[in-house]
């Protein structure tokens, strides 16, 4: 009975196709897709101690990509470069930058201060994502990617038509590809207390947040594949967004097996864009960083469920949290 609404929806949605595309459903292949991206390199909701030390920022960046690299999954990192210490020069961030794309990965632009476009003139949005070219661009020239990706922070993409507009017009006069998200997720609600408690030493909770972590996060993905298959009448190649902290570093590897379980294939972030649902316009304009599925379904007045939260405890120990 989970998720009825939208499956009454995917009923109705697939009866109204032609039936050529009703055949092009049924025989689409049954693996799944997924591209993993990592939000906030070097790092976010660290323990007290790791931002200003480029070895445990070394160290968290080499363990997710070994990880990434045994379950042959190509990652993505978006670089907010003004999240390092201030200590930190040029060299320093090239180093890390260095350690993914030596690794294979492909590295974007997440602005350099992660700036919120919800409250911020669009201008002063434009020098930021100039400002995160710094270190990164020569970077990736030197290493051959070509690509130009860009999220935005917070995904806030904004919040009245002229925001909008302007950046999408400004990204496109930059030659930037939008590095979208459809599997998004409280994560994040996650890796702050579990930080918060490897401060304090607190193994017995840091287990219960691990335990509770890859089930909710199968929980995200049951929920976003049925909106996929109510918008598209089929499973599109999905983007998750994960972020660059020690929860993930940890288990990643959990994660990875809880998405080969599901079916799953990792893909690049490129491969995922080359499927034509991403051509789908998106007119979402508001104030929520929300999936780029919930964006389509909006457009199209397709009425979704809420999304999962984190389990109700795990929510009280984040509001709890006075680290």
């Amino acid at each position: 009975m989970k998720y009825l609404i939208v499956f009454i929806i995917l009923t109705i949605f697939i009866f109204m196709m032609p039936v050529s595309a009703q055949s092009a459903a049924g025989t689409q292949k049954s693996l799944r897709q997924v591209a993993v991206t990592f939000d906030d390199l070097p790092g976010v909701a660290l323990p007290e101690g790791f931002r200003c030390n480029l070895d445990s920022l070394k160290d968290i960046s080499r363990m997710l990509l070994a990880t990434a690299a045994d379950y042959q999954m190509p990652a993505a990192g978006l670089v907010v470069e003004g999240r390092g210490c201030e200590s930190f020069d040029d060299q320093s961030l090239t180093e890390l930058y260095e350690i993914w794309l030596k690794a294979g990965a492909i590295l974007g632009n997440h602005t350099y201060s992660h700036i919120d476009l919800n409250n911020t003139p669009p201008e002063e949005y434009q020098a930021d994502i100039l400002k995160g070219e710094n270190q990164l661009m020569p970077t990736l020239k030197k290493y051959g990617q070509s690509e130009k990706y860009f999220r935005y922070p917070y995904l806030h993409a904004g919040n009245t038509p002229e925001s909008k507009k302007a950046i999408e017009t400004f990204l496109n006069a930059n030659d930037y590809i939008m590095a979208p998200v459809t599997i998004d997720n409280q994560e994040w609600v996650f890796a702050r207390v579990y930080s918060r408690d490897y401060n304090r030493g607190d193994t017995e909770t840091m287990q219960k947040i691990s335990d509770a972590y890859v089930p909710y996060m199968a929980t995200m993905f049951e929920y976003f594949e049925s909106i996929s298959m109510a918008l598209f009448g089929r499973e599109i190649p999905q983007i998750l967004l994960l972020h660059v902290n020690l929860i993930n570093a940890h288990h990643l590897g959990a994660l990875a097996e809880m998405m080969k379980k599901r079916g799953y294939q990792f893909i690049s972030m490129k491969t995922a864009l080359e499927d034509p649902a991403y051509q789908t316009p998106n007119g979402y304009i508001g104030n929520s960083g929300i999936s780029w599925l919930l964006r389509w379904a909006g457009d199209r007045n397709i009425e979704v469920p809420a999304e999962p939260r984190e389990p109700e405890w795990v929510g009280e120990l984040f509001r709890n949290n006075t680290n």
